[in-house]
């Protein structure tokens, strides 16, 4: 018997190296990452809905972390041939410029293209979303957290920014391109209004900034702690737009986005917002302001005219 047991130990011990090994394996795998190409485009004169850039997907060394997003296996619809042919397309095989089928301000179906695609490790799902994902709901016409409802399954985690304010999956759910984890756990449920004014806020700062995915940060783990507030300020400085609050509103956002400059963003990002900057006119026509003094306000207050409904 206890020759029988050492030998049973042995074949324990040999399977257990062997998964550790493959893990070990997996893990490096996962660990390799790219730099991506900047998008260059002007936000003058543009649209929301016409706000795209040429930039890939990039992968998060994290494994298993806490983050807020749809697995890579979510299914949607793509357009093919100048949107005559559609196909079932998983999340995970979409590239940037796709048109996928989404919804518009007015929540109508609508063509819409991909911004940018964030590959940010494993994660744990219930369904096709994190619990915290925000997707919208049409009883009350808002925007909440996805929850724990639906099979709980392990997959890549993917964040998918669409010029359109919401993607739509193949059971129908209309996906935002951001999380609770974006606003810190501040807001359970954003209404409508707000969170088509923080979606449009976001692709003007894309494109004003030509920040689309991680690779501009210097660490993730140090950007993810200074989010907190993040996403309350911007809300703030939105509501306050064009009104003679509009300095006092946009104050916070303001700060919080010098030390985003300053202290988190990569040599090459804050040199690529300042050659961007020195391009753009204020709606007055002065100079673009620099960051913590103006930028963000001119970007994110004035998206609130003519574009949210």
């Amino acid at each position: 018997k206890t020759n029988h047991y050492s030998k049973m130990k042995f074949i324990a011990m040999v399977v257990f190296s062997i998964i550790v090994a493959e893990l070990s394996s997996a893990a490096r795998q996962i660990r390799g990452s790219r730099n991506l190409d900047e998008g260059s485009f002007s936000v003058e004169n543009v649209a929301p809905t016409q706000l795209w850039a040429t930039v890939s997907p990039t992968e998060s060394p994290t494994i298993f972390n806490d983050g807020s997003c749809m697995s890579g296996s979510t299914v949607v619809t793509r357009f093919r041939e100048e949107w005559e042919r559609e196909e079932m397309t998983k999340i995970q095989d979409l590239e940037v410029g796709d048109k996928i089928k989404g919804l518009d301000h007015n929540k109508e179906e609508a063509v819409c293209t991909v911004v940018s695609i964030i590959q940010s490790g494993l994660g744990k799902f219930y369904g096709n979303y994190t619990a915290d994902h925000y997707v919208y709901n049409a009883k009350t016409r808002s925007m909440i957290t996805h929850d724990r409802k639906g099979e709980i399954t392990f997959d890549q985690q993917y964040d998918v920014i669409t010029d359109c304010p919401l993607g739509v999956d193949e059971s129908g759910v209309g996906f935002a391109g951001i999380s609770k984890k974006f606003c810190a756990g501040e807001f359970a449920e954003l209404s409508w209004v707000d969170y088509l004014r923080l979606h449009e806020s976001i692709l003007r700062l894309m494109a004003m900034t030509g920040l689309y995915d991680y690779s501009a940060f210097e660490s993730m783990d140090d950007t993810m702690r200074h989010l907190d507030g993040v996403c309350p300020a911007m809300i703030k400085c939105i509501r306050a737009g064009g009104t003679k609050d509009e300095a006092k509103g946009c104050d916070a956002l303001e700060r919080k986005s010098r030390v985003f400059y300053d202290k988190l963003l990569t040599q090459k990002a804050r040199k690529n917002i300042d050659q961007r900057r020195k391009k753009h006119r204020t709606a007055a026509g002065a100079s673009f302001p620099e960051i913590g003094g103006g930028a963000i306000t001119n970007v994110v207050a004035t998206s609130i005219f003519g574009s949210a409904r």
